[in-house]
């Protein structure tokens, strides 16, 4: 005797809905992992960083560069490729999370139906009968089979997803030999580090407010400074003129006689420190990848370059980080005091953002696809004093610390928020969303009780930061990359593809605007009552920081293409080009 399955129970309700049910989501799945594959073939094509048609039209606008229809090509052109980029890789990601879904809804479904019988089983002594249970047992583990093969060649597709951006170089860069001391210190554990120093270990508030210690300076780019020039020509009004062996968008860190920066290409890291007095080289250190991801390279854009993070010191030592999240500690004599690897950025331009020096921290905003925080690092030892997760994608801005009514705060900004935390600890405190689908290269900044974040995507926002509420926001016009000054009520910045601008910084509205013939990607920095605006052909336009119009007061001559934000001390105002390193102003 043996025990016989009658036939499922076809005509009920529930049976024929969940039959339909289960081939919907069969179909349905089956049209998403089809969706996906062609997606994935499609950003395989994209490059938002080395797109071919962009390369001829920045060649072009070499040969023209006052064509301003090109210009503005050019920039359509960047931010289509780009967008159309990130959303694909968003497409990726909600398709995988769609097709898991449809696939436990075709398995339940299927499932289910077995659970519809006419009667209960019998037992029948006669001719053995087609054994249904394990026909039925077969089609349930092959419908499984079917869809664990689906979700896992979709998930091969996404997770984790890697871009034609994240692709090392044809060949790799070779190794510069890092010292022994460097090398040790940097495999060193991350463990909680002592407690912090005294206070008299740090500078000042005001000792930092008269040197130049990080990206625009303690001041958000108000300089106390003696007396700049205000015109000069090219090269004739330079007080020295000093040549950077490698190429870095980085701008100038100064303290006391001491003049950091660092560059960088495919295949070697350095520092270096310049005499503020005379332009010579004190010293010069190379920097060598200790990770194994660092060795294999990087690919980024011609724009970002591969030493594109601004240097930070906290008056004994000088800080310095790289593309491939390689970061280092020298002392002011140039003997290395730690290294350590961050990790690689895995974003589509490298590593970007800038130091800050706190105390006795060295800050650091690390935003990446995956495993994105920001830490406070010791900055005599190179171990975490605190590590703060965080679930943002890439960002370019740099970390600002400033004092707020409840004591000094850290700011970050990344899409879709910024977020503020204490530095001491690395505790959040609160965040406001206003940088929603932004690419945040500009870094927050604040004035007067009101931070300010911006994109040109999510416009520039205005928030009351003692009760985080949004008091204004401006849609268009906002800077790309520069980041505003806010000084007297008023709020002045240049924009990427040419032209000035200043806001009422209380309300958002336009007091004027003055076009240039280059765009700009340096900062602005005020001395006295004028403003220095380096645009990218080298131009800095000095005029009145004032509300009732564009007023020039001169203008200085570089000589060389300027990404650079320019630093500030005493009588010197010091400038990087493309090439070398000026000082202007005795």
């Amino acid at each position: 005797m043996r025990i016989v399955v009658l036939e499922p129970d076809t005509k009920s309700a529930p049976y024929q809905v969940l039959r339909v049910t289960g081939y919907v989501a069969a179909i349905f799945s089956l049209i998403v992992c089809i969706l996906l594959i062609a997606n994935n073939v499609s950003v395989s094509r994209l490059d938002p960083v080395h797109s071919p048609a962009l390369a001829k039209l920045v060649d072009e606008l070499k040969a023209n560069p006052r064509d301003a229809a090109l210009r503005e090509e050019i920039r359509e052109l960047d931010l289509l490729t780009r967008r159309a980029f990130f959303t694909s890789q968003h497409f990726t990601h909600v398709g995988v999370a769609l097709l898991v879904g449809g696939l436990a809804v075709m398995v339940i479904c299927f499932k289910t139906l077995n659970a519809y019988r006419a009667v209960p089983p019998y037992p029948d002594s006669g001719d053995p009968k087609q054994d249904l249970a394990a026909t039925a047992l077969w089609a349930r583990k092959s419908i499984t089979a079917v869809g664990l093969a689906l979700l896992g060649f979709a998930l091969v597709l996404a997770l984790p997803w890697k871009s034609p951006l994240d692709a090392p170089p044809a060949q790799a860069p070779a190794a510069v030999q890092a010292s022994p001391k460097a090398t040790s210190a940097a495999q060193a554990a991350t463990k909680p580090a002592a407690p912090p120093a005294p206070a008299a270990a740090w500078p000042s508030l005001e000792e930092r407010l008269v040197q130049w210690p990080g990206f625009r300076g303690a001041g958000g780019g108000l300089a106390r400074a003696g007396k700049v020039p205000t015109s000069w020509e090219a090269e004739k009004g330079a007080v020295w003129k000093s040549d950077v062996a490698l190429p870095g968008m980085n701008s100038p860190v100064v303290w006391k006689d001491h003049v950091f920066l660092s560059g960088a290409d495919t295949n070697s890291r350095e520092v270096y420190c310049f005499n503020a007095a005379t332009g010579a080289l004190r010293w010069k250190q190379s920097v060598a990848p200790i990770s194994a991801a660092a060795k294999k390279g990087l690919k980024v854009a011609d724009y970002t370059g591969y030493a594109a993070s601004t240097m930070a010191t906290d008056g004994a030592r000088a800080f310095a980080i790289f593309v491939d999240g390689e970061v280092a500690a020298f002392t002011f004599d140039g003997k290395p005091s730690w290294q350590r690897s961050l990790g690689l950025p895995e974003n589509s331009y490298g590593y970007a953002s800038s130091l800050a020096a706190f105390e006795d921290l060295l800050i650091v905003q690390m935003d990446r696809k995956n495993d994105s925080f920001v830490a406070g690092i010791d900055a005599a030892t190179g171990k975490d004093r605190w590590k703060t997760p965080r679930a943002f994608g890439p960002s370019w801005a740099t970390p600002q610390i400033f004092s707020g009514p409840q004591g000094p705060l850290l700011v970050t900004a990344a899409n879709p928020c910024v977020v503020a935390y204490d530095p001491r600890s690395g505790k959040e405190l609160w965040r406001v969303e206003c940088l929603k689908d932004a690419e945040a290269a500009v870094s927050p900044f604040y004035a007067d009780g009101i931070l300010y974040a911006t994109s040109e995507a999510s416009g520039l926002t205005a928030i009351d930061v003692a009760t985080q509420k949004v008091l204004w926001k401006k849609e268009e016009g906002a800077p790309g990359i520069c980041t505003p000054l806010v000084s007297n009520g008023l709020m002045i910045f240049g924009l990427t593809d040419g032209g000035i601008s200043c806001l009422d910084a209380k309300t958002g509205k336009e007091l004027w605007h003055k076009d240039t013939d280059d765009g700009i990607f340096a900062s602005p920095v005020l001395v006295g009552e004028n403003v220095y605006l380096v645009d990218h052909a080298g131009n800095v336009q000095i005029f009145k920081a004032q509300g009732s119009g564009y007023q020039a007061v001169g203008l200085g001559v570089v000589g060389e293409t300027v990404f650079a934000t320019p630093a500030v001390v005493g009588n010197g105002l010091f400038i990087r080009g493309v090439n070398h390193l000026y000082r202007f102003g005795s």
